[in-house]
């Protein structure tokens, strides 16, 4: 991977690209049961989101439902 020049960096930049190599070199150790830890709570994370989409979805669908009965209700008002 290249590294761009400095001068396009940020102060930010330049200070990560400075520390990505220490960190290459002191890797965290990982115990056994890291990969079904982490697949585990990406399930999780994925019925989780799927749920509070559809209480997102159920929830618009009764707000466009009572904007309609109630625009329904002012033009039978009207006559």
């Amino acid at each position: 991977m290249s590294t761009p020049a400095d001068d396009d960096l940020t102060p930010a930049e330049r200070r990560l690209v400075a520390l990505l190599p220490l960190l290459r070199a002191d890797p965290v150790p990982v115990g056994p049961d890291f990969v079904s830890r982490v697949l585990r709570v990406a399930r999780l994370e994925l019925l989780l989101r799927r749920a509070v989409r559809a209480v997102g979805d159920v929830g618009v669908t009764a707000a466009i439902t009572l904007d309609v009965l109630l625009a329904l209700r002012r033009r039978g008002g009207d006559r």
